[in-house]
């Protein structure tokens, strides 16, 4: 092997004491051996927002950046109804698993097809 051609990946996250170390911001990239040849791969920016105590990321904007090209996205992950522990029934947690499906069981160890 010529060189050294490994990675590492590294993130870093910036995190807010006084809104219970919610992190506010993450930067995600890799570097060469010792640290050299940082490229920047994505940064992550949180609004973040109080409910019932509990300081949570309300909002993620994210910017990529692949072989120069920069886009960016955002995702809202709460809304006006957001509640903690919120009662919910036995139905709203069924799991309802179509007929021929194959599944890997990784307690059992087992596969099988549902019926």
């Amino acid at each position: 092997m010529v060189g050294n051609t490994e990675k590492a990946l590294i993130i870093r996250e910036w995190m807010v004491p006084t809104k219970g170390f919610s992190v506010a911001r993450k930067r995600v990239w890799t570097a060469g051996e010792g640290g050299e040849n940082k490229t920047v791969l994505a940064t992550i920016d949180y609004s973040l927002a109080q409910i019932d105590g509990v300081w949570i990321a309300a909002r993620a904007t994210q910017k990529n950046y692949t072989n120069g090209v920069e886009t960016s996205g955002s995702i809202v992950s709460t809304d006006s109804d957001f509640k903690f522990n919120a009662p919910i029934s036995a139905a709203q947690l069924a799991v309802v698993i179509p007929s021929g499906t194959t599944v890997y069981d990784e307690l059992l160890d087992a596969e099988y097809i549902t019926p």
